[in-house]
């Protein structure tokens, strides 16, 4: 099957190039994501946010508008689509759930495949094997999808984006502490409204100190942060480990040198990490149009 762009990526990004694409050009369009349905890590964003748009928005909102502009529009796109490979000729390897592995050629393909959590190892520690021990983004699921607290006592050990946000959700779910661990002397927040909602929800802070041990057998039962004599005990039930996000690169690493004369781009947190979403957004429309510029492009040296 051939299509003239093939956006890779069902989030945010990949969903508002596809819009931008099918508003702007005559182009056939097929929008491929890997979950069973779009919206990407909109879906898991119960809080509010001033860069999803009008006042009162929450990320799972968000989702549910764009796919009724997809619906809408009547792009085609396909669900539970895994990409396995990307051949240089643009041919692209799709394992489906309803006709198996399926080969699609595209004249361009866009990359719109988000970031995913670091492991957990570059923390540089090691546990007992104690349950209780998540990443903050399994913990995020936890409460958005399976509607539960992960623990009700929470260690968040690093301090970016996604475990400060985190430390809202989980002392507006009903945790009773959560104190966050970072080995940089500041904790560094995106802005200082977050900074004052969590002091006025209780969250510690404890910048400056490193992980050194974690007490519990079968379950998590505290955690021991400094070093030498000047060891702190913090009782918890929960360890979440804030690693980062990285983008995911690996479908479109052959195509590192010049990709976009290839008919190769790359949008969203695919490029780089963000949390703004009024950047995504406008990072994803200048991506569609740099796309839709090639293939008039190629168009050209045809009739030439």
């Amino acid at each position: 099957m051939e299509y003239d762009i093939i956006i890779v990526g069902g989030g945010p990004a990949g969903i508002r190039a596809a819009i931008s694409l099918r508003q702007n050009t005559e182009y056939r369009i097929l929008l491929l994501e890997m979950e069973k349905s779009l919206g990407g890590a909109l879906r898991d964003i119960i809080e509010e946010d001033p860069s999803f748009g009008s006042e009162g928005t929450t990320g799972v909102e968000l989702a549910d508008d764009l796919i009724q502009k997809v619906n809408e529009l009547k792009i085609e796109y396909r669900t539970a689509a895994q990409v396995l490979s990307v051949e240089k000729d643009l041919t692209l390897s799709v394992l489906t759930m309803d006709s198996g592995i399926v080969d699609f050629k595209a004249g361009a393909v866009i990359f719109a495949t988000g970031s995913r959590e670091r492991p957990r190892g570059i923390l540089n520690f090691t546990s007992n094997r104690s349950t209780g021990i998540f990443s903050v983004g399994t913990a995020r699921k936890f409460i958005v999808k399976e509607g539960y607290l992960p623990g009700k006592n929470a260690v968040i050990y690093g301090s970016d984006f996604t475990g400060l946000y985190l430390a809202k959700i989980l002392m507006t779910e009903g945790a009773e502490s959560v104190t966050l661990v970072d080995p940089q002397k500041e904790i560094r927040y995106p802005d200082e409204e977050l900074k004052k909602t969590l002091e006025i929800l209780g969250v510690k802070e404890r910048p400056g100190h490193i992980l050194t041990d974690i007490s519990g057998k079968e379950r998590i039962t505290g955690i021991a942060v400094g070093e030498g004599d000047n060891v702190e005990l913090i009782p918890c039930d929960t360890l979440l480990l804030s690693v980062g996000l990285s983008p995911q690169k690996s479908l479109f690493k052959k195509f590192r040198r010049d990709p976009e004369k290839s008919g190769v781009f790359v949008t969203g947190n695919a490029d780089q990490v963000s949390f703004n979403m009024d950047e995504t957004m406008r990072n994803a429309w200048e991506i569609s149009k740099k796309a839709a510029d090639f293939l008039s492009g190629k168009k050209e040296e045809r009739l030439l």
